[in-house]
């Protein structure tokens, strides 16, 4: 997922009753926990119909945005039919956010925006 720094500064200041200042000059460790924290509260993810644990794996800033990147361990390729994703990152401080997911899923990549009234997305595989 890709976010723009000042939205994601004022979800987390609001989030976390402070303020937060993402950037490179800031304690990386501590804005990825406060990232990793605010995430997991908002982004859940479904396997088959259920609720599965993933990781955070990190982020990567470019210029005015953070780039958030999720790995669903051990998933069986043999047994995977559907991934839904529900995702209010951020939609709760912006009306027309629109959150884009990026899925590598047995070498094909497939992409979704969610938004406000449409947070949940299904992918069939």
């Amino acid at each position: 997922s890709r976010y723009f720094i000042d939205d994601m500064n004022t979800a987390l200041s609001a989030y976390f009753g402070k303020p937060i200042y993402i950037s490179d000059t800031q304690d990386k460790k501590a804005n990825l926990e406060y990232i990793e924290k605010y995430i997991k509260t908002k982004f859940f993810v479904k396997v088959n119909n259920v609720a599965v644990a993933y990781t955070f794996v990190g982020l990567k800033q470019e210029a005015d945005l953070i780039i958030c990147y999720i790995e669903i361990p051990e998933v069986g390729s043999d047994t995977l039919k559907s991934i839904a994703v529900d995702n209010e990152v951020l939609v709760h401080f912006y009306e027309e956010q629109k959150n884009i997911l990026h899925f590598n899923i047995l070498g094909q990549k497939k992409s979704f925006v969610l938004m406000k009234q449409d947070a949940r997305g299904l992918l069939k595989i």
